[in-house]
């Protein structure tokens, strides 16, 4: 060898076979969804997924599944719906949006279903589709066999509180939901709009504006806020205006697992009371809830009552600190997660 060549320098580390390369491979697709896996283990799916699925296999499911599904996600056939003067769109919406600009790569080893099930139910609920409702499941349910192979694991993005997800759960355990309703697998906002109010003076110590002859858990709620002598304003000509000015806001669920007004008063700057009945259906569980938000049971409704006190006592000086502690820490947290453009991110990092 010449003096001036240098002998190439060997890589020590033995190189690894093309079978340790693919395990590894899939098992840090598999993590991707770590958070996921409990649910599909405890319903005995996850021992028949093939983490290990070509790349062919797996594109020519997930264009076959898109093709067939195309009537369940095309808005010419069920428009986006109207709720509370707000058009859309809703987060399904979004999420069916994005999945039809993505490729089959960047979602293996899962296959997406962009079905716009709040749309639909919403469509089938009027009062002119009723007739046609049992009809439509039924050829929904056909359309289902046909596309859910148990060698994948699917998911999909509901918006509302879709009860019947729980009934494709048990007949497709391998189907994960990231819902904002309160079933499902993973928990994302309840939205509507999701954009940052801006801020402004906060004049009304504690609020809550909704319905409570339909909720048991509601008027227990007040109950409690009354019997403890704290006044909570229930009235309200705009209702925007009113959150905005909030300094703590109840928000107990409704009808699903969660509420729309949870993430009104995170948007608004306000500190919210989230009560459960069940279980809490919040999401991002590595998020510090405790350092923006007070979530609790209302089993322990006079615990949450006594806290709220403290935090709105002018002489308590540390509890008030705590709270502009509390506060600031939602301004850096609510952009980050709550907006709608914040949680269609965290879905798709979820997936990738």
């Amino acid at each position: 060898m010449a003096a001036n060549q240098t002998r190439p320098i060997r890589d020590p580390r033995p190189r690894k076979s093309e079978a340790e390369v693919q395990r590894e491979k899939s098992q840090a697709e598999a993590a991707r969804f770590s958070h996921a896996v409990d649910c599909l283990r405890k319903s005995k799916v996850i021992s028949k997924f093939r983490t290990n699925v070509s790349d062919v296999e797996h594109e020519a499911q997930f264009e076959r599944t898109l093709r067939i599904l195309k009537p369940y996600y095309d808005q010419s056939v069920y428009p986006e719906h109207a709720y509370s003067h707000f058009y859309g769109p809703w987060v399904e919406n979004l999420w069916i949006l994005m999945v039809t600009k993505m490729n089959a790569s960047e979602f293996k080893p899962l296959i997406p279903l962009p079905i716009q099930w709040t749309d639909m139910g919403v469509f089938y609920s009027r009062k002119q589709n009723k007739a046609n409702a049992a009809n439509a499941a039924k050829i929904f349910e056909k359309v289902l066999q046909e596309i859910i192979a148990p060698q994948y694991v699917y998911v999909s993005v509901v918006q509302g509180d879709c009860r019947p997800t729980a009934e494709i759960t048990k007949r497709w355990p391998n189907i994960i939901f990231i819902s904002s309703g309160g079933y499902g697998h993973v928990a994302i906002p309840l939205i509507m709009e999701g954009e940052l109010q801006p801020p402004c003076p906060k004049d009304i110590p504690i609020s809550f504006y909704g319905k409570t002859k339909t909720s048991k858990l509601r008027a227990q709620m007040l109950k409690s806020f009354a019997v403890s002598g704290l006044k909570v304003a229930t009235t309200c000509l705009d209702y925007q205006w009113s959150v905005r000015r909030t300094v703590v806001g109840l928000a107990p669920r409704g009808y699903g697992r969660t509420s729309y007004r949870l993430y009104e008063y995170l948007l608004s700057g306000a500190i919210p009371l989230y009560v459960y009945d069940d279980l809490p259906w919040i999401p991002y569980p590595a998020l510090n809830w405790s350092s923006f938000a007070i979530v609790a049971s209302i089993k322990k409704m006079q615990q949450s009552v006594r806290r709220v006190r403290a935090l709105l006592d002018p002489h308590n000086s540390a509890a008030r600190a705590q709270l502009r502690e509390m506060q600031a820490a939602l301004n850096v947290t609510a952009p980050q997660y709550f907006t709608q453009k914040a949680i269609v991110a965290h879905i798709r990092r979820f997936l990738l």
